[in-house]
């Protein structure tokens, strides 16, 4: 069976061998040195399996025109989706050294390899997104995201932080430099921001952070549920200045179940968003009511007709809302001090969920979508002034349902020429390299 299918848009540069399982993670972070001869890379023996507690991976880069691998480290603070957060560290515009999380002494804590003198050095937490002139990370507390429903590691399990709300929980600068860290964002002005009465008998956490261009912003989401439920969550995409300060809640957030978000400038974005149902609202807010799941005929019935609705394929449900879907990337501006809503991305090839990315000038898209009904993920470049795109590729997934789930998270390059994707086409997870054929697409999409 063909597992990929590439286009003249894209052409290869490197794959890692099947022989050595790796991938890298999120799509927000650029694996490839800025001089595109090293790839950051995750290697594991635990293929295809849910991360455990005593489970570790091995953090490097290959050197890409020898194809070789450089080990520099291990870890056991690690997921699926997002690995053990490897990013670059520049100086100077050179990529010189490798930061990623770890635990130590029963705590998460972060590692910086200089690769140049082979020399580590031990931050007292975990990091997240780290600031363009890697200084800072902007992060949240994993030891926290252990008890919630995101990505999390099993390497440390604090029970003190099994809680509904955390005290001292938020978002944190960690200055990468003096080895300190403080709370610029506490979970408690988060909740307090555009709040539903029944906020504080939930449960509460933060997620999902990601920088803008410049490094002015950031943004995240924060998600509650019943305390018992955490599958029964809702989502709130939050936009702060980066020393914490001019806090937002983005406006809508009861209409809509929010996902993948991308910054296309520091004052515009889009996220993938789905349309709720005023019957599905009903449910939510019966679950919210109770905390647990909806009582009585009200709730029977929201139930009832919830998973009916459910069963109705998508393009019948689209004909009965007169052709328009229900799932699209959303895009906002910043106007008048608000984020609003200015643009709905909803054609037929981005009505399934995926990771966005944007050019430098704003121009172009680029995303992935999850596995269709055939069992394949799909790489598209759609051009904003036309509004027309082009597929780049499409990888066959074979874990579909399985803990150990490939996503795309196409990663562009920071000079936008290439992209990177993580894969199981194979049958085993992988990273391969494309270069992205910019003339062919902004012809193809005139």
């Amino acid at each position: 069976m063909e597992r990929k299918k590439l286009s003249r848009f894209v052409t290869e540069v490197f794959i890692t061998p099947a022989s050595a399982p790796g991938w890298f993670g999120y799509y927000n972070y650029d694996p490839l040195s800025a001089d595109h001869t090293r790839l950051l890379c995750h290697r594991t023996s635990h293929e295809a399996v849910a991360p455990e507690k005593g489970m570790t991976v091995e953090v490097g880069y290959y050197e890409i025109q020898k194809g070789e691998w450089h080990g520099i480290g291990t870890s056991d603070s690690w997921n699926w989706p997002q690995a053990a957060s490897a990013q670059w560290l520049s100086t100077n515009g050179k990529d010189d050294s490798v930061i990623f999380n770890a635990s130590e002494n029963n705590h998460n804590i972060a590692v910086i390899h200089d690769i140049q003198s082979s020399k580590d050095r031990k931050l007292d937490w975990s990091i997240y997104e780290i600031t363009p002139d890697s200084k800072k990370s902007i992060a949240i507390d994993m030891e926290r995201a252990h008890w919630c429903r995101t990505y999390h590691y099993q390497s440390v399990s604090n029970e003190l932080l099994n809680v509904p709300i955390a005290e001292g929980d938020g978002i944190f600068e960690i200055d990468l430099v003096h080895n300190t860290r403080r709370c610029i964002v506490a979970i408690q002005d988060v909740i307090a921001k555009d709040a539903d009465s029944n906020f504080l008998s939930l449960k509460h956490w933060v997620e999902h952070i990601m920088i803008s261009p410049s490094g002015e912003k950031f943004a995240f989401l924060h998600r509650f549920s019943p305390v018992d439920s955490p599958m029964q969550y809702q989502t709130r995409l939050c936009i702060a200045n980066i020393d914490g300060g001019n806090l937002k809640v983005v406006k809508g957030w009861r209409d809509y179940s929010l996902s993948h978000f991308g910054w296309k400038s520091d004052d515009e974005f889009c996220i993938y968003s789905v349309k709720i149902p005023a019957l599905q609202k009903q449910f939510l807010s019966s679950i919210k009511t109770s905390g647990s799941k909806p009582q009585g005929k009200s709730g029977l019935k929201s139930r009832i007709i919830v998973a009916f609705k459910n069963v109705i394929p998508p393009s019948i449900r689209t004909y009965l809302k007169g052709g328009r879907s229900a799932n699209f990337y959303q895009f906002y501006k910043l106007l008048d001090d608000e984020y609003l809503p200015t643009f709905r991305l909803d054609k037929p090839a981005f009505n399934i969920d995926g990771h966005p990315s944007f050019t430098k000038d704003g121009r172009f898209m680029i995303t992935d979508t999850y596995a269709d009904k055939k069992g394949w993920r799909h790489l598209y470049a759609y051009n904003i002034e036309t509004g027309k795109e082009v597929e780049l590729a499409m990888f066959y997934e074979p874990l579909v349902g399985n803990p150990a789930r490939c996503d795309l998270h196409p990663k562009l390059s920071r000079d936008n020429n290439y992209v990177t994707v993580d894969t199981t086409n194979t049958g085993k997870h992988g990273m391969e390299v494309y270069k992205i054929n910019w003339a062919d697409i902004i012809t193809a999409t005139k």
